[in-house]
């Protein structure tokens, strides 16, 4: 009877990687923040809780697993830092069918002369690579930029930057807003400090020989 009283959730981390993976008609691949390397299926099963058949299109992310799984289990708040995902539960079971919401990506591995950002509101999404956006001596014009209607496109073909400034001036504030988050103490850009005999822990990293 186990089965029958069990929340089954499946999903993957990123789109597959290129040369190797399929992901038309997507663009990109893993390790990028276009359509590709981010959107992935999902599947979930709750016996007699969620109706089955169903596609959901909204906006869901793994983020929002931690705080599911909260409710799930009697869990009315985090105790600690306020929780980046939205609980999802009410748009699985078909109680929600909106979700407003705002998400974002970043991808590191290039270093951070070539980082990726992408933010995405239901209809719009923007995407900027190249230097820190919060660097302000950086070349602006080492940056690519890229405004999508991701409702409408999700194949991103239609880069409607140029034609949509104020949006994108609005959205690419944003990002750089996003990106301020990021602590001066955060862990180094991927492939940078690899070396286990030189890498040393953050003070507030908790570190245990269990």
């Amino acid at each position: 009877g186990i089965l029958e009283n069990t929340f089954i959730l499946f999903s993957s981390d990123n789109g597959g990687v290129r040369g190797i993976g399929e992901n038309t008609p997507l663009c990109g691949a893993k390790a990028t923040v276009f359509e590709g390397g981010i959107r992935v299926p999902a599947a979930v099963r709750w016996h007699g809780m969620i109706p089955g058949g169903r596609k959901i299109n909204e906006p869901l992310a793994n983020i929002d697993v931690f705080p599911t799984v909260m409710r799930l289990a009697g869990v009315e708040q985090s105790v600690g830092k306020p929780l980046d995902g939205v609980d999802m539960l009410d748009i699985l079971t078909g109680k929600q069918e909106k979700l407003e919401r705002e998400l974002f990506n970043y991808i590191g591995q290039s270093g951070l002369l070539g980082e990726q950002i992408s933010y995405m509101t239901n209809d719009w999404k923007m995407i900027v690579i190249g230097p820190v956006v919060t660097d302000e001596n950086a070349d602006a014009a080492d940056r690519q930029k890229f405004l999508f209607i991701i409702s409408k496109d999700i194949s991103e073909e239609n880069n409607l930057v140029d034609q949509n400034p104020a949006r994108a001036a609005t959205m690419y504030k944003k990002i750089k807003w996003f990106r301020s988050l990021q602590p001066e103490e955060a862990v180094p850009p991927y492939n940078e400090g690899r070396d286990s005999k030189s890498f040393k822990a953050p003070h507030q990293w908790e570190m245990s020989d269990d």
